[in-house]
């Protein structure tokens, strides 16, 4: 535990400073109208303070945190217009800074006199009796014996009693640069930035590896042209022998065999381009990911390196108050970009001060309510799917649901109508708005609606999402859930109004195709039925104001993405969805919409951007019959279902294409080879066939003849689906009349379902 400790420290030596730094840089200096500073300036130097406040109690420096508090104390009073950074204040908060400064250095060294903080100059700018000092601290006394193994006892009186059968945490082991002597301290921005340039290297590698595509076709088109050569000279063979015999033709034929030996010369040199590209392209590639993966696991370390003083920070709490509370805490083991930890620290442990203070009840007031005297609170962390998620539980009082539509009520957020009609979910992320706090008084854990609202900013930088919701008995559950990375992510591709965009897949639950008939209304709201529960509908296109949604039409289908946010669900209709992939994120441009939440680049170089699920979510329409998916299926008249007939002998591709084709809201019927397929036709007409070109009794070409000679059917398009590449089957096919030639290891859907389009 040691080690803990000292990592802990080490810790708190570089964040302390960078919270020093960045508040003296903020503050108004002479030259400056002190007046004129900006409620963000403003409110960044209050967020600095409350978060050297919690990071002075978690490493258990009391005297800095004493100072931390009234210096937070002072610049709250100061943005609410009781005082001034004047002459007479700045010089105070200057001092002040100073100090903790000294109370550091002299935290460090265990042979200096023990430095007390001199809180009387911020006392009297807050208009109270100048505080005493902190007494000194005991003197230690040597450690009991410890308990014998089968029988934990805890000491008496102990309010963490529940603890004493609960191991102390084994010390995490180290990575390996750690234990020996070679080690070295990085700036996170230096590998924040190697890790950019390497995502960066790796998506022009992946640009440049789909060009050779082109050298593919290139060298597919000389081997066709050299394949035409070679049946035109089986057929003209003896006539180009003749011609060459003559004197007036016989130096064409000399010129046309060089030039038929230079174009399979350059056929050769271009297979050998594309296979060196393609095995180029493919180390390059594993060497980009290599790259990223050592870069990211420099910064990847276990969460016990960053929390592992949050099981002692809340127990001092609990003793402090009063209140007895059983600590759980689990996953510390996952690992974790470090970033993201730092970025997480402070909010987190504001979290857990908030389930003490607000939370959790005194013993006596829960035994009155049927409860054990011992509150609950835990800490969770897991890792799954390329996102951490962090729960903070407990069992005590709850949220106050007519408290917070209160406080909204009063400070104008909402309308009395809205204040008494806002759903439990509207309320909850009100807590998560600057300022906001339904605390009755201020004291050093909580009331002044900074730290939840620290909590949000940090998960909106780190593109995560936050859920606060009821605990089931009773209590309050806050989910947090962020990429385990900070700057690559699976995403979920979709499109919307000619625009690609990106959706964090760890939100998205499952992907659908909605259909007319399955869109219902219920207490006013437009939802669908999935796994027997309402989800409610809308469109990317209504939640991004693109245009309006996508018409419904009765018998058709369209994608769907159903995205879950903790207990809530919501379905959005979107264009196509495409593709989930590993992205490299950047910042969002400028100016962008809030619901934007950064930007992606596509191979082809265009922009796509990447939504923030949690802003979708407070999109979700209200009403029902004028919602948009009721509106479009309203007065549209059903088009007539096509029929389309599935020739093959295998079950599997039967089945694969009959799902592809009745997701498109076509009527399927299936055959398994050529002579079931007529005796189909002749009895059941239908609008289009789709045939595999090898089958036992007849095979495709030969159901394809027979189709194109029987006036009855030879109308109805026919397109063949083949496992050989063959140009000369290819071409056979086309000549029999096949209206479109599709190759089983180039299958596509979508290139089916083009055909079928233009064809019908």
């Amino acid at each position: 535990m040691k080690d803990i400790r000292q990592r802990l420290l080490a810790a708190f030596d570089i964040e302390y400073r960078e919270h020093l730094a960045t508040i003296r840089q903020l503050l108004p200096t002479a030259d400056d109208d002190a007046a004129a500073i900006g409620e963000g300036r403003l409110t960044e130097i209050i967020r600095r303070a409350h978060s050297l406040k919690g990071a002075a109690r978690a490493v258990d420096l009391r005297a800095v945190e004493m100072l931390a508090h009234r210096l937070e104390s002072l610049l709250v009073l100061v943005q609410k217009g009781g005082a001034a950074l004047d002459g007479v204040s700045l010089p105070v908060i200057l001092q002040t800074l100073d100090q903790v400064e000294d109370l550091v250095a002299a935290s460090a060294n265990p042979e200096a006199s023990a430095l007390v903080p001199d809180l009387a100059p911020l006392d009297r700018l807050l208009g109270e009796e100048p505080s005493q000092p902190p007494p000194p601290p005991p003197e230690p006394r040597p450690d009991p014996a410890p308990p014998k193994p089968d029988k934990p006892v805890a000491p008496p009186g102990d309010a963490m009693a529940a603890e004493a059968d609960e191991p102390a945490p084994a010390a995490p082991a180290l990575p390996e640069t750690l234990r020996g002597e070679e080690m070295m301290r990085v700036d996170a921005a230096s590998l924040d930035r190697l890790l950019l340039s390497s995502g960066r290297l790796g998506a022009e590698i992946s640009r440049h590896a789909g060009r050779s595509g082109d050298v593919r076709q290139v060298h597919r088109d000389l081997t066709e042209a050299l394949h035409d050569w070679e049946r035109f000279r089986k057929v003209f063979g003896r006539q180009l022998r003749a011609l060459a015999a003559t004197p007036a033709y016989g130096r064409i034929a000399t010129q046309i065999e060089a030039m038929e030996t230079r174009i399979a010369t350059v056929a050769r040199v271009v297979n050998r381009v594309v296979k060196s590209s393609e095995r180029g392209s493919w180390t390059l590639l594993q060497l980009a990911e290599h790259l990223q993966n050592d870069v990211q696991r420099v910064r990847t370390v276990p969460a016990e390196h960053v929390f592992g003083g949050f099981r002692k920070m809340v127990r001092d709490i609990a003793r402090e108050h009063d209140k007895q509370i059983a600590v759980r805490i689990s996953g510390l083991e996952v690992e974790v970009d470090r970033l993201i930890l730092q970025q997480l620290k402070d909010p987190v442990m504001h979290v857990l001060r908030n389930a003490v203070s607000h939370g959790s009840e005194p013993p006596a007031e829960r035994v009155a309510a049927g409860k054990p005297a011992e509150a609950r609170v835990g800490l969770e962390l897991s890792a799954a799917g390329g996102r951490l998620t962090v729960t903070v539980s407990d069992d005590g009082r709850g949220l106050n649901y007519r408290r917070i539509a209160q406080v909204a009520l009063e400070s104008g957020l909402m309308s009395p109508t809205e204040a008494a009609e806002a759903p439990a979910e509207t309320l909850s992320r009100l807590l998560l708005r600057p300022g906001f706090s339904t605390a009755e008084t201020v004291d050093t854990l909580s009331g002044r609606g900074v730290g939840l609202s620290v909590l949000h900013a940090a998960v909106s930088r780190l593109r995560g999402v936050i859920d606060i919701r009821p605990a089931p008995g009773s209590g309050t559950v806050v989910e947090i859930i962020t990429p385990l990375t900070v700057s690559r992510q699976h995403l979920l591709l979709v499109t919307c109004a000619g625009q690609t965009y990106g959706i964090p897949s760890f939100t998205v639950e499952r992907l659908h195709q909605v259909k007319a008939e399955h869109v219902i209304t219920v207490e006013g709201r437009t939802v669908i039925i999935l796994d027997g529960k309402t989800v409610p509908l809308t469109s990317l296109h209504r939640a991004l104001g693109t245009g309006a949604t996508p018409e419904l039409i009765p018998g058709a289908a369209l994608p769907v993405m159903v995205l879950r946010l903790a207990e809530r669900r919501l379905a959005l209709i979107v264009d196509a969805l495409l593709q989930v992939r590993d992205c490299l994120i950047s910042d969002p441009m400028k100016g962008a919409d809030r619901s934007v939440m950064g930007t992606i680049l596509l191979d082809g170089g265009e922009v796509a951007f990447v939504l923030d699920p949690a802003v979708l979510f407070e999109t979700q329409p209200s009403g029902g019959a004028d919602g948009p998916a009721a509106a479009a299926v309203r007065n549209v008249a059903p088009p007539a279902i096509r029929t389309i007939l599935v020739v093959d002998d295998s079950v599997t591709t039967r089945t694969l294409e009959k799902s592809i084709l009745e997701a498109q809201g076509f009527r399927v019927r299936l055959a398994v080879d050529g002579v079931d397929a007529l005796a189909e036709l002749r009895q059941n007409p239908v609008d289009l066939v789709i045939s595999d070109v090898e089958m036992p009794r007849m095979n495709g070409l030969m159901l394809l003849e027979t189709i194109k000679q029987d006036g009855t059917l030879q109308k109805i398009p026919v397109i063949l689906v083949t496992s050989h590449d063959n140009p000369v089957d290819v071409q056979r096919g086309l000549d029999l009349g096949a209206d479109a030639y599709i190759v089983k290891q180039r299958f596509d859907q979508h290139d089916l379902l083009d055909a079928i389009e233009q064809l019908l």
